[in-house]
């Protein structure tokens, strides 16, 4: 997927699928390496003489399924001014390249150790300490409505969230499909969705970032719930997730409208 070219320029290649390759630049005093790599998406960290920083690269042939950089942007700086672990954006755009939609990310690098990679090492305690960190960033973003964003490049952001958005969260997020009344709309709430292991940078116990700035958007608090409800469920990191639901509701058990959204779906 990934080849390096040293000339008197450095660049890395990388395979997107095209006949040729997407080059990412740098300077030759800087070195390069990979942090994630998938089938659609890669992470490179930059390490130069003074600072760090991330190309989070990813890649489709649908520009529709790559959030525009310079929203999710906006929203996390935001989110920053109110809390520290929320790393910075320095730059990005979307790239057609032969055919595919390549979506370029530069942020700031964070020292640190995924919560995936240690999360076997981790007590209960441990997990609470995190849990109660995470807290304070879901309560910062819950203070903010739209108005606090103006208007974006890409548009304004959404101010009721109608059943054929929700429809269309759930087979981004690969929920059960939700079938509500198309009349249903509620006053959203500004979540992230993405709270997973792999995109908490721990030092210790401390969370020192926050990653996966890619789908934050004003969405019903319902789909938060049944988002990591869901999760819970699965295999991989299923405690985290019913920490995360706990987290959504005084008792941590679902709301009336998680039953009901489940009870739709199938779930219960």
């Amino acid at each position: 997927m990934i080849s390096r070219s040293r000339t008197e320029e450095h660049f890395v290649c990388i395979d997107v699928g095209t006949e040729s390759a997407f080059e990412i630049r740098y300077r030759p005093d800087e070195s390069c390496d990979v942090l994630r790599s998938t089938s659609s998406s890669v992470a490179l960290k930059i390490q130069g003489a003074d600072a760090s920083y991330v190309y989070s690269v990813k890649w489709s042939r649908s520009k529709a399924l790559l959030s525009p950089p310079s929203t999710y942007r906006a929203i996390s700086l935001m989110v920053a001014g109110g809390i520290e672990f929320v790393p910075k954006y320095l730059g990005g755009d979307i790239y057609l390249h032969e055919g595919t939609y390549v979506r370029v990310e530069l942020r700031e690098y964070i020292e640190g150790a995924s919560m995936s990679s240690v999360y076997s090492t981790l007590s209960a305690e441990d997990l609470h300490v995190i849990l109660l960190q995470i807290s304070r960033l879901v309560e910062v973003m819950e203070s903010y409505n739209n108005s606090h964003f103006g208007y974006l490049k890409h548009g304004r952001l959404r101010t009721t969230t109608p059943i054929g958005y929700i429809r269309q969260l759930c087979y981004r997020h690969s929920l059960p499909m939700v079938n509500l009344e198309s009349s249903y709309e509620c006053k959203p709430t500004l979540c992230h969705l993405r709270l997973n292991p792999c995109h908490i940078i721990l030092n210790g116990r401390s969370v020192v970032g926050v990653l996966g700035w890619d789908y934050v958007d004003f969405m019903p608090r319902a789909m938060c719930d049944l988002s990591y409800e869901v999760k819970s469920r699965g295999p991989v990191f299923g405690g985290w997730y019913a920490m995360l639901r706990s987290m959504f509701g005084s008792d941590g058990a679902p709301t009336d409208m998680i039953y009901a959204l489940m009870s739709v779906c199938g779930k219960l």
